[in-house]
């Protein structure tokens, strides 16, 4: 009978090891509902006071904190373990526990009180884990005592202790620290691997909150760095993973920085919305921090719409909740003083963020306020001095990244501040110094990379533009969209007329429109519909006093406006023709970009590359039926060239380096070209299989110099598919411009093989007879515009367009 009670007293307490043993396991992959629930039912079953009541118990307060539900488990935690040496481990992670809760209320001295007798516990049981836990928590508390340096060296040796002992779920937690220590120090690009480091292990370990914690931070980083898109799709994803997981608190900080998106995209309403949940949720939370974080934002929104009285009560509010916020608040008190027309204190409040705060964000919002203020006031050498000096911040920022994609977004999410500078110049009445600015805004990534490479460009002042123009015998016409008002500059050898335009919004509708009319293959002279007589009417017609008949025309458009074929406007004056029969059109990216070509006319090397008719990789590019005979075409036009071609299995990536293009004076390629808006950088010419490999991306071609005089990308939307504020259409024409070429020929839109094949042979016969290559593209699309079957239409000789920076 003894032996028959031992038995039955011993099942108990094997069902709920195994229960606590399952309700553990799925802590570990962050399934905190399950893990709780499975808690919750073994408590329940355990009889108090036992030694498995205990464990459980302990084990509901780590996954309360887990899922940061800090508030129950603070009441959880309400008992006392056993005393004696077998409960060294259970005690252990009792005082972790008592120190996250420490640490979340910000009492780090007691954080670590804490976490000194848990390491004390730990180490004597050789709780390895444990001990990594413990110094990742010591590590946050030195961060936040303004010690980062001292943090990341903290977390870096968790990280290879945690290597040595192969603990892949410290090591996740620690790569995922290193990342958050360089986010709160403003190094959001230095922390973006580390984060996606951090992701990867997660998603191996499946844990699901690390998961969503990885995604939500790298989100964050690529808000901060300016990539809008990128930065809500994370963040929505992040959402999603903290609602399956039940991590409310989290939830609650990446809805609130979807929020932020939306205001970064000037879309007010549905931000306001996002960041009222949000509150709502932080306020059932009792999270102070975050509480504050989402009023200061719904400031900012209110002093975007004018409400000013509810901008000061959000921003009231945010002050009393959270000091470490005070310079945010400091700056939306500064925009409000500014709305109420009490400048002076507008201004000392700008100041002193300008001269206190070490975040950046609140810094240059301050001096782009303070600029504003000090424009209002009629200070206006005071207010230049502050554009100048907040100009000279943004490029401080910018320049300290890496990427050029990093570039291009954070530079892109800036481009308010210029278009506000440029509208207080031309109130000023100082259109030069409008254009100058405007131009240093555009291209800036593409002309850093040039002026590395010692590649010549103007000095880019109006006086600069104007001697350009003298020499070339051309007329300049900058275009610079804005949402309240839209500028164009044309400029001449004898002076620069700026000119009012509509809002980027009225442009771009109409942009919008003619293009899908276009590529409808709709005809717009015999079409009624008003779109390209409206454009032409905004963008030509009011320079046509300044733009002679056939005159050399370099555009430098903006937004919208690269999408725009500006050849194909209709011009219903007279005989109702397009505008390509006007003028000789050439875009830029840049004015800042342009330089006349030294020398004679005749390329110092007469040779050619030529590159295409590949194998088909997969059966999304097909064999292009006509690539054989545009290749054949443009090799006997070039006859008189040394000529280097690679055609169909030898057409692989690899050949392109292999054949060192810097050689080479024109480059040409006969390929499908796939345009990606997500990553333009990864834009692609499709050639044969090189191994596994057939994409020649943009993001290769850049590293890859040449000084070729053209080259030309015969392809599907190979000019690019994503328009940067700023920086303009970026791709793989972008690519081989910042690469050197002096000219680049490349795709608006999809492309048809049979015409691309006959405009190519005339482009080429025009170049063999040293035509300048913008003149010999136009020559080649007349020849098909004039012809009587379906050519004649903009779809067919309209797609490709020519990006300069060098003219003859």
């Amino acid at each position: 009978m003894l032996v028959a009670a031992a038995g039955l007293a011993s099942q108990p307490d094997e069902s709920l090891r195994q229960q606590y043993e399952q309700a553990r396991a799925l802590l570990r992959v962050q399934h905190y509902r399950d893990a709780r629930a499975e808690a919750e039912t073994a408590i329940l079953q355990a009889q108090s006071g036992s030694e498995w009541f205990f464990r459980l118990r302990l084990l509901r307060v780590e996954i309360l904190i887990e899922q940061r539900d800090f508030k129950e488990a603070e009441g959880a935690l309400d008992f006392q373990l056993p005393s004696g040496a077998r409960w060294n481990a259970e005690w252990a992670r009792y005082r972790v526990c008592q120190a996250n809760l420490e640490y979340r209320k910000r009492h780090f001295k007691e954080t670590l009180a804490r976490l000194a007798e848990a390491r004390t516990l730990a180490v004597a049981k050789h709780e390895s884990g444990l001990i990594g836990a413990i110094e990742l928590l010591r590590a946050k508390v030195v961060l936040q005592q303004k010690q980062p340096a001292a943090a990341y060296a903290g977390v870096l040796r968790v990280l290879a202790e945690a290597e040595h002992l192969k603990d892949p779920y410290i090591q996740m937690k620690a790569k995922g620290n290193l990342g958050f220590i360089l986010l709160t120090s403003y190094r959001y690009e230095e922390a973006i691997p580390w984060f996606r480091q951090a992701l990867a292990m997660s998603r191996n370990l499946k844990a699901a909150d690390d998961e969503a914690r990885s995604l939500m931070n790298l989100g964050w980083c690529y808000y901060r760095l300016g990539d809008l898109d990128r930065a809500q799709r994370y963040q929505q994803e992040a959402e999603a993973g903290f609602a399956r997981t039940g991590n409310q608190l989290d939830s609650n900080n990446s809805l609130g920085n979807i929020a932020s998106t939306f205001y970064s995209r000037q879309q007010y309403a549905e931000a306001a919305q996002l960041y009222k949940q949000a509150l709502d949720i932080a306020t059932k939370l009792d999270d102070r921090e975050s509480r504050a974080n989402w009023l200061i934002n719904l400031a900012k929104v209110a002093t975007k719409t004018g409400d000013w009285d509810a901008a000061e009560k959000y921003n009231s509010e945010a002050s009393g909740l959270d000091k470490e916020l005070r310079f945010y608040a400091a700056a939306n008190a500064g925009y409000i003083a500014a709305g109420k027309k009490n400048y002076a204190r507008a201004e000392q409040l700008f100041r002193s963020v300008i001269e206190e705060c070490k975040d950046p964000l609140p810094v240059l919002d301050a001096h782009a306020g303070l600029a504003h203020v000090l424009a209002g006031q009629g200070k206006n050498r005071a207010a230049e001095a502050e554009y100048k000096a907040t100009d000279a911040a943004l490029e401080h920022s910018r320049v300290t990244l890496e990427s050029d994609e990093n570039k291009l977004n954070y530079f892109s999410s800036l481009i308010g501040f210029y278009q506000d500078y440029v509208d207080y110049m031309m109130a000023l009445g100082r259109s030069g110094e409008a254009l100058e600015i405007a131009e240093s805004s555009h291209a800036r990534t593409l002309v850093d990379r040039l002026s590395l490479a010692h590649i010549h460009r103007g000095p880019g002042t109006a006086a600069s533009f104007r001697e350009f123009a003298g020499r070339c015998g051309c007329v300049l016409l900058s275009y610079w969209l804005a949402p309240n008002r839209s500028y164009l500059w044309v400029i001449t050898a004898s002076r620069v007329v700026a000119l009012t335009l509509p809002s980027e919004k009225d442009v771009s509708a109409l942009v919008e429109v003619y293009d899908a009319l276009i590529q409808h293959d709709r005809d717009p002279l015999a079409s009624a519909h008003p779109a390209g007589r409206k454009l032409y009417n905004i963008l030509i017609a009011p320079a046509k006093a300044m733009l002679p008949k056939n005159v050399r025309v370099i555009l430098a458009p903006d937004g919208p406006l690269y999408t725009l074929n500006f050849e194909t406007l209709p011009v219903f004056d007279g005989t109702p023709h397009y505008w390509i029969e006007d003028a000789r059109i050439a875009i830029t990216p840049s004015l800042s970009l342009l330089s006349p070509a030294a020398g004679a006319r005749v390329p110092a090397r007469k040779s050619l590359l030529l590159i295409g008719n590949p194998i088909s990789p997969v059966p999304q590019y097909p064999a292009l039926e006509f690539a054989g005979q545009e290749m054949d075409r443009i090799e006997k036009s070039m006859a008189g060239f040394r000529q280097l071609i690679k055609e169909g299995r030898q057409a692989a990536p690899a050949a392109y380096r292999q054949a060192d293009p810097r050689q080479f004076a024109y480059i040409h390629f006969v390929a499908h070209a796939v345009a990606n808006s997500d990553e333009p950088l990864d834009s692609a010419v499709i050639l044969s299989p090189g191994g596994t490999e057939y994409k020649l991306r943009a993001r290769d071609v850049i590293n890859i110099p040449i000084d070729a005089s053209l080259v030309t990308l015969s392809g599907c939307r190979s000019a690019g598919a994503r328009i940067y504020a700023g920086e303009g259409l970026v791709g793989l024409a972008w690519a081989f411009m910042e690469a050197g070429a002096k000219n680049v020929i490349a795709g608006l839109w999809d492309v048809d093989d049979r015409s691309t094949a006959e405009l190519a042979s005339h482009l080429y016969a025009g170049l063999a007879h040293n035509a300048d290559p913008a003149d010999a593209l136009r020559a080649a699309k007349l020849e098909l515009l004039h012809t009587r079957g379906v050519s004649r239409k903009p779809y067919y000789w309209a797609p490709f367009e020519l990006f300069t920076r060098q003219v003859r």
